[in-house]
């Protein structure tokens, strides 16, 4: 028995988390069909009409909470199975004397194996090592505060090992909670405004105004201890809340004239901050609170929920909209979990998931955004770093191993990782290096989000201590191409700490990647090509320390692209044709890439349904191709039908094409042929029909077989193109020459015998286009394609 004891003990010594629970099962990334979306999937309520807020994964679950509206207590804790997101399963309530304090929750703080909950009176602190049952680790009272909607603990935000708790009229306080167990208050700061949300990306703190105000601030905390105040910006629309992600603030409106509209800002320059566009959504019931993912925007309103896609900031544009249809219901908390959003009902009517995307999430996280930014220097010693994501993530994932900071060169530090709202921060345990430059990097396949999908590119960068930084060559970003006939112009961003740049080139999408040029200009021409091949390039900076990160891999096929030509008309419904683009509706130029399927096309054109463009090919092309489809610009919206005819005739339809078809690779004979005509027309209700020609383009007429023939037997057809009359040329004696048309009618004959030159005139016979020349040879027939001007 005593062997046993011992043994079990060793392996409990050799294992430290054998009795620990194992994590939760995760998030279930399914499928959904098109009469689910935008609509609730699953809803839940609480007892006593008490609401939800907000909700995250925490090891492996589902977390969130229930409390009345408004501030008021009492609140309880939910942890949901998610592994099915159609039934999840209850695994663990909590509602008692320790939870009879909650108030509202605008934010679920995670740290290490802690969660951070608001309490009426200050916060509390809980260990979730084992979701299914939590504990308790610490209530801790603020001196002056009590319960109340706006004016104490709206929010919090933890930067381990600091917190920092927005107090609306009252400003915010700074809690140092290296103690978990006996935090401290360390400031108060009293602001230019009431303040709700606030949220901390390493050395920066932007607290937002709320319930009706106006405008944001933006502090430097480099010294946690001591926020300084670096701007007070005021010119925006009353507003509810914001919400900060990739340099961007966006804020929900509320209290204006116009609650539809609602706005978003560029932070990139914290003493610069620039208005990017606004959107009138429609709605002109009460936005209250907004979250990110990946391109979009979700503004949860009283009433529904928005889905904006926010690709162009400028240019925001609505994706989609609905309701989760308890009743009597408040969408305003919206949080992405993969394809769902968790949308928080603090009416209590009905909380639960709501399908904004049919397909299975499988895009991963990426950083938008850096702080200190990417070659700062003289940063402070006391420097937390700090990166938002293009989704919420599981901080279980996070690790020295996938989150590193590092000297140049050096090990990764040490220290804690906090997370909330897409935003994820470093706090090193001991104080950075005088004079040192730093490297950041968040490697692919480490970091996931809810959904299971890791980092897809490793992000890098860098930043120093001392006045002046010595860094390598920063990450490229993606070039863009534009495909021409017999040439590839390669284009790309400035590539930071880089003195001149590395083009490299492959036949295959996977390389090997050969240098082809390495030079000092943002720009690349490749003449060294073959039309209608297809090459993949990567650009990458270089200085004195050696060649950085590869630009992401970019595909480029050379042809002869339609859009060279001048059409002799074009008609669209909205705006106009746009050539190698994708179509805006409105002016000339304000398209996007050209999108379909997810694959992107430099050359093109974009259109909206009805369209109807026409080409004089005057016979001189064999083949046209293109690869058409509703562009990705709008989603799952669209239904047209492509079809394309030649002189009248009709050579190809597309049958019915939808935002969720395939894209249709087409090649179709045009030999011969003069107009071309391109037509897109609607299916039902001309919403969306934004279609693209993606990457049309013509083959030229050659003269097949000349060369063979010249070689075997000596026999050459001139001129070329043929003009009046055409001329052959044989060595030996030819006996018959036959002129037909494409579909093989014979238009002229000679069976006169000759050898040497001798001229047929064919324009009686012939217009111009394309057209077979037989010429009988003794026994062999050799057979030419050409054309008549």
């Amino acid at each position: 028995m005593k062997k046993i004891c011992i043994s079990l003990l060793a392996i409990i010594t050799i294992i430290p988390g054998l009795l620990l629970a194992q994590p939760g099962p995760g998030l279930g990334n399914l499928t959904y069909n098109s009469t689910e979306l935008y609509k609730a999937t699953w809803t839940y309520t609480e007892v006593n009409h008490l609401g939800s807020n907000i909700g995250t994964m925490q090891n492996g679950y589902l977390l969130t909470t229930f409390t009345p509206d408004s501030g008021k207590p009492p609140g309880g804790i939910l942890v949901w199975d998610v592994s099915n997101p159609r039934k999840p399963l209850l695994v663990t309530r909590i509602y008692d004397s320790r939870t009879v304090t909650f108030r509202e929750q605008h934010a679920l703080p995670q740290h290490d194996k802690y969660v951070l909950f608001q309490d009426g009176f200050g916060f509390q602190v809980w260990d979730f090592s084992n979701p299914r049952n939590p504990v308790q680790t610490k209530r801790h009272v603020m001196a002056g505060y009590a319960h109340d909607d706006y004016s104490s603990n709206w929010q919090m935000f933890w930067q381990a090992p600091y917190i920092f708790i927005a107090n609306g009229s009252r400003g915010f306080d700074v809690v140092d909670a290296t103690n978990i167990n006996n935090p401290v208050l360390v400031k108060h700061i009293n602001t230019p405004r009431q303040i709700g949300p606030v949220y901390a990306v390493g050395n920066l703190l932007i607290t937002t105004a709320h319930d009706f105000g106006k405008g944001f601030t933006i502090y430097d905390i480099s010294n946690p201890r001591d926020p300084k105040l670096l701007n007070s910006f005021s010119n925006t629309e009353n507003m509810y809340a914001g919400m900060l992600n990739g340099n961007k603030l966006v804020i929900s409106a509320r209290g204006n004239a116009n609650n539809a509209i609602f706005g978003t800002y560029d932070v990139s320059d914290p003493v610069n901050i620039k208005k990017l566009g606004t959107l009138d959504i429609g709605n002109s019931g009460e936005q209250l609170y907004n979250s990110t993912q990946d391109n979009f925007i979700f503004q949860g309103c009283q009433n529904e929920v928005v889905k904006i896609d926010a690709t162009n900031p400028t240019q925001l544009r609505i994706a989609g909209r609905g309701s989760i249809a308890t009743g009597n219901v408040d969408h305003g908390q919206v949080s992405p979990f993969g394809n769902l959003i968790f949308v928080g009902n603090d009416h209590g009517s009905g909380s639960g998931f709501w399908v904004h995307q049919t397909a299975p999430d499988k895009k991963g996280p990426e950083v938008n955004m850096v702080v200190p930014k990417s070659n700062d220097v003289n940063r402070a010693l006391t420097s937390r770093i700090g990166i938002t994501l293009t989704d919420a993530i599981l901080l279980e994932t996070v690790n020295k191993n996938t989150f590193i900071v590092r000297p140049i060169g050096g090990a990764a530090l040490s220290g804690k990782y906090s997370h909330q709202f897409s935003i994820v921060n470093f706090s090193p345990d001991q104080p950075l290096l005088p004079n040192t430059t730093y490297e950041i990097v968040i490697p692919a396949g480490g970091i996931k989000d809810f959904a299971g999908n890791t980092v897809g590119t490793t992000f890098t960068s860098y930043f120093s201590t001392g006045p002046n930084g010595n860094f390598p060559p920063g990450q490229a970003g993606k070039p863009w191409v534009f495909e021409d006939d017999k040439k590839i112009i390669i284009n790309w961003n400035t590539i930071s700490n880089s003195s001149k740049y590395v083009v490299k080139r492959s036949t295959a999408p996977n390389g090997p990647f050969q240098t082809i040029a390495t030079v000092t200009q943002l720009t690349y021409a490749d003449l060294n090509v073959s039309n209608d091949n297809v090459y993949y390039y990567t650009v990458t900076g270089e200085n004195s320390f050696g060649q950085g990160t590869s630009s992401p891999i970019v595909r480029a096929m050379p042809s002869f692209y339609i859009t060279s030509l001048n059409w002799t008309s074009a008609t669209n419904a909205w705006g106009t044709v746009e050539k190698d683009q994708s179509n805006g509706e409105q002016a000339t130029d304000d398209g996007n890439i050209i999108t379909i399927g997810g694959v992107e096309y430099s050359r093109g054109l974009g259109i909206h349904a009805n369209s109807t463009i026409i080409y004089n090919l005057d016979g001189k092309y064999d083949r046209f191709l293109s690869e058409l489809g509703v562009d990705d610009e709008v989603g799952n919206s669209g239904s047209v039908i492509f079809t394309v005819s030649m002189d009248g005739k009709q050579l190809y339809t597309s049958g019915l094409m939808t935002g969720t078809s395939a894209n249709k690779a087409i090649d179709v004979s045009v030999a011969g042929g003069k107009q071309l005509t391109l037509t897109v027309s609607q299916d039902a209700d001309n919403a969306l029909d934004h279609a693209s020609w993606g990457g049309a383009r013509l083959k030229a007429v050659t003269i097949t077989g000349l060369e063979d023939a010249e070689a075997d037997a000596g026999i050459s057809v001139y001129p070329y193109p043929i003009t009046n009359e055409l001329t052959i040329s044989s060595s030996k004696s030819i006996s018959q020459v036959l002129l037909m048309d494409i579909q093989g009618n014979t238009l002229f004959q000679s069976n006169e015998e000759f050898s040497g030159n001798k001229s047929f005139s064919v324009k009686e016979y012939a217009s111009s286009g394309v057209y077979l020349l037989k010429v009988k040879q003794q026994e062999s027939i050799k057979t030419f394609k050409v054309i008549i001007q």
